[in-house]
């Protein structure tokens, strides 16, 4: 997971910039794990990053103010932030949508130990009508600590996500 990936995809989405950025740096922050990277932001020219900044970014936007082409899908919900309880809790993601119907529903899990090295667990999801959602077990809660879960939807054209922060 790189900054670039969500800042450029809020972007795209029509995000100002000073918004893609702070959304961005929140993203990376919870699935950084242990190295807690700290993107930072200078629009004054002032040459330092502090609380002076952002306002400039609010205002500009690259490329057009809108979102043009074709839609990436949207997770509505998923799983509250909490506390992990019982054998196996569900991951899920309700409200999952695409123009051009879904190809994959899943969800990044990014342990309490997470140094930035080494590929995260990944587990896809799988529709549950009784439940109207996208849904699989949690069977990686190996250790005590916060995991971050980070759902995802693709299609064939595009991709989105939607956080969330589970304890075990």
């Amino acid at each position: 997971m790189s900054f670039s990936q969500y800042f450029l995809t809020d972007v795209f989405s029509g995000y100002d910039v000073g918004t893609a950025f702070t959304r961005a740096r929140t993203a990376v922050r919870r699935v950084s794990g242990r190295l807690r990277q700290e993107p930072q932001l200078d629009d004054n020219g002032d040459g330092l990053c502090n609380g002076m900044d952002g306002e400039i970014a609010r205002q500009r936007h690259i490329g057009g103010a809108f979102v043009t082409g074709a839609d990436v899908p949207v997770v509505g919900s998923a799983m509250p932030s909490g506390l992990l309880a019982g054998v196996n809790p569900p991951l899920w993601a309700a409200d999952v949508t695409a123009m051009d119907g879904l190809s994959n529903v899943w969800c990044l899990i990014t342990p309490p130990d997470y140094d930035g090295t080494g590929d995260l667990a990944e587990v896809s999801l799988t529709w549950n009508p009784a439940m109207l959602r996208y849904e699989s077990a949690f069977t990686n809660a190996t250790q005590a600590g916060a995991y971050v879960c980070t759902f995802q939807a693709s299609t064939r054209q595009g991709s989105c996500r939607a956080r969330c922060r589970v304890s075990s």
